[in-house]
């Protein structure tokens, strides 16, 4: 099955570095921040759930720790990787408002 994952990858805050959809493979990059975020989408065989496995985490000054999703599967890949981006650009468009200047130092090595 093909999936289309252009619309979650259309975000002014993300930067496609390089992307392999037949592999569910994609590295961003996150604002102003130049660290590279890899984000490996995989299927489980049994139930056809989609696990997300991510390079970092974000961590930034507004949030009491890092982001783990609590909810590691989800239903197909295009709705993964929509979730997952848009925690990430969440948490640092509510940084920025609050006055904070994006640093690598708010993505963790996962």
């Amino acid at each position: 099955m093909s999936w289309n994952f252009d619309p979650a990858l259309h975000d002014s805050l993300i930067t496609v570095v390089n992307r392999i959809d037949s592999w569910g493979t994609f590295e961003i990059q996150l604002g102003s921040i130049p660290t590279i975020v890899t984000i490996e989408l995989g299927r489980h065989m049994d139930t056809n759930e989609t696990k997300v496995s991510l390079s970092h985490v974000i961590h930034t000054p507004t949030q009491l720790g890092p982001y783990r999703t609590s909810r590691p599967y989800w239903d197909d890949p295009e709705y993964a990787l929509q979730q997952t981006i848009s925690s990430f650009t969440q948490y640092y468009q509510e940084a920025v408002k609050a006055g904070h200047t994006p640093d690598a130092s708010w993505l963790i090595k996962n």
